[in-house]
């Protein structure tokens, strides 16, 4: 019996590192287009797979599915706190309506107490410029505290 259990709970942690592995191999083939890092991180996917199907040869199906269900939800919620750990900081423009049953001044002093940079585009609309997650945060918040408040959010990716 403890044999089974410890097979199990190894099976698990191969499994959660599985889909960690997969989760980085998608993002890395989606987002850099080269041949030579999708080969690695394919080939160690694919071999680190072999493992576990070499670990569950003699598991039961249903357990094996069950543990792959519940893993996959782990694993992809660690990845993308690991993801959350490292990632930059952008610039973002947030164009922002503010109509009538709110305090336009209001409105935009509450941004400015908060040092996030406006610019007004024109009479009810301004621009906020949010270089780091945290001012981004702040104004976010603000405008989904009003629901009459409409906004569009663009990221800066220009460079010259």
């Amino acid at each position: 019996m403890n044999e089974i259990i410890i097979t199990i709970l190894i099976f698990a942690g191969l499994q959660v590192i599985n889909v960690i592995l997969n989760s980085f191999k998608s993002l890395i083939m989606a987002k850099y287009d080269s041949a030579t890092a999708s080969a690695i991180i394919n080939a160690v996917t694919f071999g680190f797979y072999t493992v576990i199907v070499q670990q569950i040869a003699h598991l039961d199906l249903w357990l094996t599915v069950s543990v792959t269900v519940i893993t996959n939800v782990i694993g992809v919620y660690i990845t993308y706190a690991i993801m959350a750990k490292f990632k930059k900081d952008e610039l973002w423009k947030i164009e922002i309506y503010v109509p009538a049953p709110i305090n336009f001044e209001k409105f935009s002093n509450h941004l400015n107490a908060r040092l996030v940079p406006i610019a007004v585009t024109a009479p009810k609309l301004l621009t906020a410029y949010c270089y780091n997650q945290k001012q981004t945060e702040i104004v976010k918040k603000l405008c989904k505290r009003c629901p009459q408040v409409k906004f569009n959010i663009t990221k800066v990716s220009q460079k010259f």
